[in-house]
């Protein structure tokens, strides 16, 4: 929600409310294979059969999100998550960067669910808030939002791997009309032309000349019947 205060006789407070749905899409139940590459493991290492998110408390600094991934081993043999770590951006600007502090055992075929939390950078919202504005980086009121993933991942030999986790990258555009300008102010760009080629000749085959006349060019049906002249010329205008 902001304030625009605009000042004269008196003090007038204007507020709008905005809501978006940033996390909607990613509290999904799709199951994503998390593949290591390594010729140290088979693939794929784990499943993520489940990722959830929600804003937590909000403060002056930060504006945390909390997730959690519903991870499942399908090995004969356990396996240590180390580490997610994560990047946040928005339009390019990054807004949260960081990694959990804690490592989760996930047994041989079952299931662990690892929960953190990221935070994104309140003093990080004025830099980004010029881009969202801006046409020429994403279109007026346009942002992309990106969050990436990678986790570092121990193996039952005691070395540990670290994989990019690529399925679960999350995108969402977000689009804002917070001045009420509609959809003309992303469109302007896309005007259609204007009737006139140029010559002075429009859609309709007429061509007007320097002195406002207008000569149409089209084919004029002439009616075979009696037609009635009026003496007293009206220019033009027919009585009611």
């Amino acid at each position: 929600m902001g304030i625009l205060a605009v000042h004269g006789g008196e003090d007038v407070n204007r507020s709008r409310e905005i809501t978006t749905d940033l996390l909607g899409a990613f509290n999904s139940d799709e199951t994503r294979p998390v593949n290591a590459d390594s010729a140290l493991t088979d693939d794929p290492i784990l499943y993520v059969n489940e990722t959830r998110g929600e804003w937590g408390t909000v403060s002056e600094a930060e504006t945390p999100i909390d997730m959690a991934f519903t991870v499942y081993n399908p090995n004969l043999e356990p396996y240590v998550v180390t580490e997610i770590g994560y990047d946040v951006t928005l339009n390019g600007i990054e807004m949260a960067s960081g990694q959990t502090g804690e490592g989760y055992l996930i047994p041989s075929r079952s299931t662990e669910t690892i929960e953190f939390t990221t935070a994104l950078r309140n003093p990080r919202l004025d830099e980004w808030w010029v881009t969202h504005l801006d046409a020429d980086v994403r279109g007026h009121q346009v942002s992309d939002l990106q969050i990436d993933f990678y986790a570092v991942i121990e193996l039952p030999s005691g070395e540990a791997v670290t994989v990019p986790l690529d399925e679960l990258t999350y995108e969402e555009t977000i689009e804002t009309d917070i001045f009420g300008e509609g959809d003309d102010v992303r469109d302007s760009g896309d005007a259609e032309p204007s009737d006139t080629d140029g010559d002075g000749t429009g859609d309709d085959g007429n061509t007007t000349d320097d002195d406002g006349n207008t000569t149409d060019d089209g084919d004029d049906t002439t009616d075979d019947g009696d037609d009635t002249t009026d003496d007293g010329s009206d220019g033009g205008i027919l009585p009611v």
